[in-house]
């Protein structure tokens, strides 16, 4: 055996555990948002059709071409469309979440528009309560907050409902279930149709097959060089049409802005595919045109590079950012007793005191409007705008003191409605035992939805429905405090932090194109934030 061949055969087997291990990291992390949105499974699945591919090709190369023709033909007639299948798959299914997305916070701001008005009677006394979950014990204990107590009434986020709105609620949401029903069912046929398209793509593809294996007698020579001929056009005829919806799909995410490169990245992919395979055309066309002795040795080493860095661009970057974030972890908010504590020691002081300003930089974000308003639309890049939404409207509810129970009901039961019931339209993505908990206090009780059982038409007879429902009555925010402190952790190590840094980026181009305008330095008594140790601009 030939020494060049010896090395063949050693990188196909590095190559061939290093993209395994990869795909098990990729799969270990697959809760990660900037994996989850990647659809973890389409990419495995493409990952797994390249290194089949690869082997294929590296075998080739390393048997100096000599490998059976029909081996050849079957793998890459099968894997190369099936993977431009994937890609535009999801193409597509970007596409739909991000207007999903956007969707989300169209609806949530129109809910926090529009609360019901209140009677006198029911008028709020201006308070922010905090959760004091044990992620963040002590939080109300801090003076920033003191400050943020005197925010008058007027600045309420949301107008919690009265007593007269229970049974127009309660009616609509039975209204809701049958919407969530026609959800559910084009949910469901979404997540079939790729495999509709992958079976009749496979039917198709073996019926072409089997006529090619049977008109040709190329592939009854066993082992040979396998020159390019007629038998290959139906596979790149079949690869065209395959691959030709993703042009529409392509220019669909124009405009779409997303803050894990999503896009970016599966534009570099469908580049790199689109220009393997006109590479890969032209040396196998120029295989059946010259008598070159290694005619395929350009085109196989083109369809190895190509696998290589598909893999790279699906697999390794998404994980090296998770591995890797770029952004050091937000510090936890320390008890605000310790900010003193160490008078001859300033380093840890001083930490501490940075660790305070993230904390209360973050809270005082959701009573700013203008920066809420960037920070919601932010969200939609990550999506995750229904995160922000959720806070927003929880606080609101929070900021008033209800005076009849029935309100406080239907306030908890309109919060779980549209964040934690499954398949609502602004479903949380939460720990499953955060949900399952959450879900048992809410539907445990009865079979039936609370509210809905033994419920007539008169607004009357509807709240004397619910006392059917003991545990209605015990409903109360203080069931949200485990989410909350989830959702908090999430959006201040994770979205607060990505926020920051794109604001201060804009704000850095804004201030170079003033001075480059000859319009100054920096304006001067700008207030400045602390932020993971350093000092920036505040944005």
């Amino acid at each position: 055996m030939l020494a060049s061949s010896i090395l063949y055969y050693v990188y196909l087997s590095i190559w061939s555990t290093l993209t395994l291990g990869s795909l098990w990291l990729f799969f270990r992390y697959r809760q990660e948002p900037a994996i989850r949105l990647r659809d973890p499974i389409l990419s495995i699945v493409s990952a797994l059709l390249m290194l089949l591919l690869t082997n294929v090709h590296l075998v080739r190369l390393a048997r100096r071409f000599e490998i059976s023709c029909a081996l050849l033909l079957w793998i890459p007639t099968y894997c190369l469309p099936l993977i431009a299948l994937l890609t535009m798959t999801r193409f597509i299914r970007l596409v739909h979440l991000y207007r999903m997305s956007i969707q989300k916070l169209e609806q949530g701001v129109a809910y926090l528009e529009q609360g019901p008005p209140m009677g006198e009677d029911d008028q709020a006394v201006a308070m922010i309560t905090v959760s004091t979950s044990p992620a963040y014990p002590h939080l109300e204990d801090s003076s920033t907050y003191s400050h943020l107590e005197r925010i008058s009434s007027q600045q309420s986020l949301v107008s919690p409902p009265s007593a007269h709105s229970i049974g127009r609620y309660l009616l609509v949401r039975q209204i809701s279930m049958v919407e969530r029903i026609v959800h559910g069912l084009n949910s469901f046929l979404t997540r079939n149709i790729l495999s509709i398209l992958c079976m009749g793509y496979i039917t198709t593809m073996t019926v072409v097959l089997f006529f090619i294996f049977t008109t040709s007698s190329k592939f009854n020579q066993g082992t040979t060089k396998c020159a390019f001929g007629w038998e290959y056009v139906p596979l790149y005829a079949i690869l065209f049409l395959t691959a030709l919806p993703a042009v529409p799909a392509i220019l669909g995410t124009a405009g779409l802005k997303d803050a894990y490169g999503i896009c970016l990245e599966m534009n570099i992919s469908a580049a790199i595919f689109v220009s393997s395979f006109i590479g890969a055309l032209i040396f196998n066309i120029l295989q059946a045109t010259t008598s070159f002795d290694l005619p395929s040795f350009p085109a196989t080493l083109w369809a190895v590079w190509a696998c290589i860095s598909l893999h790279y661009v699906l697999i390794l970057l998404p994980l090296y950012e998770v591995l890797y974030p770029g952004l050091p972890p937000m510090p936890s908010r320390p008890h605000p007793g310790t900010l003193t504590s160490n008078p001859e020691g300033n380093d840890n002081s001083v930490a501490e005191q940075i660790q305070e300003a993230n904390w209360t930089a973050f809270i005082a974000l959701f009573h700013q409007p203008e920066r809420l308003k960037a920070f919601r639309e932010y969200a939609v890049s990550e999506f995750s705008v229904e995160n922000v939404l959720f806070i927003e409207r929880l606080w609101g509810i929070r900021q008033a003191r209800l005076r009849k129970s029935e309100a406080g009901i239907v306030s908890c039961m309109r919060l779980y409605d549209q964040f934690f019931r499954s398949g609502a339209d602004l479903e949380l993505n939460l720990q499953g035992e955060t949900m399952a908990d959450l879900r048992r206090c809410v539907e445990g009780s009865s079979s039936q939805p609370p509210g809905i059982s033994g419920v007539g038409d008169d607004e009357e007879e509807i709240i004397v429905g619910m006392e059917d429902h003991g545990s209605l009555r015990s409903l109360s925010l203080k069931m949200f405090d485990q989410a909350e402190a989830e959702i908090l952790k999430l959006m201040y190590e994770s979205t607060y932090p990505r926020f920051l840094r794109l604001q201060t980026h804009e704000k850095y181009q804004q201030d170079l194109n003033r001075r480059r305008g000859g319009k100054g330095m920096l304006m001067a008594g700008e207030a400045d934030l602390w932020f993971n140790g350093r000092l920036i601009d505040q944005v």
